[in-house]
C-alpha cells in the first residue's frame, strides 16, 4: 500500500503564501518616488497629522478632556487619629488614663456643585476644541499661500521661458536681416540687450521658486526632506465657481472663529452658575470610635457639620462671574461681526479679482497672441522694424504677468473665504466632544 504524504504541497502552498504576503508589504512599505508630484491635499494631511504644533493642540484637548473625569471626583474622606493624656510623669500609671479616638469625616457637596463643575469643565473643553479648529484653519491657510506661491512663481518662470524664447527667435532674425544688409547693426543690439534681459529675468524666476519652496516645505516640520525633490503641482488657470454672498452669510455660523466665540459665552455662563452653586455650604458627616482605658468604656460618635454663610457667601465671586458673562456676550458680537465684515471684503475682493482674470483671459490676452503674431511676422518679411516688434513683446509679457497675478489674487481670496467659514479641510477637522468621549 502506497502513502501519499501531504507535506510537500502544504509547505509549497504556504511558501507562495508567504512570498506575496511579503511583496504585499513590500508594496505597501515602499517609498513614495521622487518624482510623484505633491498634491495640496497630501500636504495638509501631512501638516494635520505629525507638525509638532498639530500633537501640541491634540495634548491641549486631551489635558481638557481629562480635567472633565477630575471634575466628577467626588471630595476625600478624611481620616483623625486622636490619643489623650499620654503623658508618662507624675505619680501613678498614667497611660492606665489614656483615651483612644478615631473618626472618620465625609463631605457631600450640596447644591450640585459636582455636576455644575463637570458641566464647566465638558464646556471648557468643548471651548478648547474649537480653539484648535481655528488653530488648524490658520495652519491651512497659511499652507495654501505657501503653496499658492509656489504655483505662481512656477507659472511665472514658464512664462518667462517662452518669452526667452521669443526674444532669441526675434534676436536671431535680426540678425539674419543685418547680415543680409536689411536691418542697421544697431537693432542687432537691441536684440541681444533684450534677449539678455529675458535670461535675467529666468534667473530671477528660477530663484523665486526655490525661494518659494523653501518656504512651503519650512511648514511640513520634521516630514520636509521627503518632498524636497518631488515636483510641485496645481492648478493656478482654474477659476471656480464664486459663491453668492447670502450662502456665505449662512454658512459663516458654522465656522470654527463664530462657534468659538459663542463657546466662550457659553463658558462664561457655566461658570456663573458654578460659583452660585458655590455659595450654598456643604455638609459633612462625621463617624467615629473612643476608648478610654482608664473607665473601660467603648463609645460610638455621629454627628453632622455644616459652615454658617454668615460672612463668605461668595457675592464678590459671582459678581465678578456676572460680569464676565456680560463681557463674554460682548466680546462674541464684536467677533461676530468683526467676522461678517471681513467675510464680506474678502467675497468683494474675490469678486473683483474674478472679473479681471475672467476678462485678461478672454479678451485682452487673445488681441495681445495676435497682435504678436501679425508683429512678428510683419518682422519676418520686411514690413516692420524690430522697435514695433519690442514693443508688441513687452505689452504681451506685462500681460501675462498681470494675468499671472489675477489667478493668484483669486486664489488668495477664495483661500481667505475658506478659512472663515472654516471649510478649508472639513474631512480633517476635529472630532466632537461627544465624539471623543464615547
Amino acid at each position: 500500500m502506497t502513502r501519499t504524504s501531504l507535506f510537500g504541497p502544504l509547505a509549497f502552498l504556504c511558501l507562495i503564501l508567504a512570498t506575496a504576503s511579503r511583496a504585499d508589504d513590500h508594496a505597501a512599505t515602499a517609498p513614495t518616488s521622487p518624482q510623484t508630484p505633491v498634491t495640496l491635499a497630501e500636504l495638509e494631511a501631512l501638516v494635520l497629522a505629525t507638525h509638532p504644533a498639530s500633537t501640541a493642540r491634540h495634548a491641549g484637548y486631551a489635558a481638557a478632556l481629562s480635567l472633565i473625569d477630575q471634575a466628577a471626583a467626588p471630595p476625600n474622606p478624611e481620616l483623625e487619629v486622636e490619643m489623650e493624656d499620654v503623658a508618662t510623669e507624675g505619680p501613678g500609671n498614667r497611660l492606665a488614663e489614656t483615651t483612644y479616638a478615631i473618626q472618620l469625616n465625609q463631605p457631600f457637596e450640596l447644591g450640585g456643585k459636582r455636576r455644575r463643575r463637570q458641566h464647566l469643565a465638558a464646556m471648557t473643553a468643548e471651548e478648547q476644541r474649537w480653539e484648535n479648529s481655528i488653530a488648524e484653519q490658520d495652519a491651512l491657510a497659511a499652507l495654501r499661500e505657501d503653496f499658492l506661491a509656489v504655483l505662481a512663481a512656477q507659472e511665472r518662470l514658464a512664462f518667462l521661458h517662452a518669452a526667452t524664447d521669443s526674444a532669441r527667435s526675434a534676436r536671431n532674425c535680426v540678425a539674419e536681416r543685418v547680415q543680409a544688409g536689411k536691418d542697421a547693426p544697431q537693432e542687432l543690439s537691441q536684440a541681444e540687450m533684450e534677449l539678455a534681459r529675458q535670461e535675467l529675468a529666468v534667473l530671477r524666476a528660477t530663484s523665486a521658486v526655490d525661494r518659494s519652496r523653501a518656504a512651503l516645505l519650512a511648514q511640513l516640520g520634521p516630514q520636509a526632506n521627503a518632498f524636497r525633490n518631488r515636483p510641485i503641482t496645481g492648478d493656478l488657470r482654474a477659476l471656480p465657481p464664486l459663491p453668492t454672498m447670502a450662502e456665505l452669510l449662512a454658512r459663516l455660523p458654522d465656522s470654527a472663529a463664530w462657534q468659538h466665540a459663542a463657546q466662550a459665552e457659553r463658558v462664561a455662563a457655566a461658570e456663573l452658575a458654578s460659583e452660585d452653586r458655590a455659595a450654598m455650604p456643604d455638609l459633612t458627616l462625621s463617624v467615629g470610635y473612643s476608648y478610654e482605658r482608664g473607665s473601660g468604656e467603648h463609645l460610638a460618635k455621629l454627628g453632622l457639620s455644616m459652615p454658617l454663610p454668615l460672612f463668605d457667601r461668595n457675592r464678590g465671586n459671582r459678581i465678578a462671574a456676572l460680569h464676565g458673562v456680560a463681557r463674554a456676550r460682548a466680546e462674541a458680537t464684536t467677533t461676530q461681526l468683526a467676522l461678517q465684515a471681513e467675510l464680506e471684503q474678502e467675497w468683494l475682493s474675490a469678486k473683483t479679482a474674478v472679473a479681471a482674470a475672467t476678462a485678461i483671459r478672454d479678451g485682452l490676452l487673445p488681441h495681445a497672441q495676435r497682435a504678436l503674431t501679425d508683429a512678428s511676422e510683419s518682422h519676418r518679411l520686411g514690413r516692420g522694424s524690430y522697435l514695433a516688434l519690442l514693443s508688441v513683446q513687452q505689452a504681451w509679457q506685462e500681460l501675462n504677468s498681470e494675468y499671472i497675478d489675477a489667478l493668484a489674487e483669486v486664489h488668495q481670496h477664495l483661500n481667505g473665504i475658506k478659512r472663515l467659514i472654516g471649510q478649508l479641510n472639513t474631512e480633517t477637522s476635529s472630532p466632537s466632544f461627544e465624539d471623543k468621549r464615547q
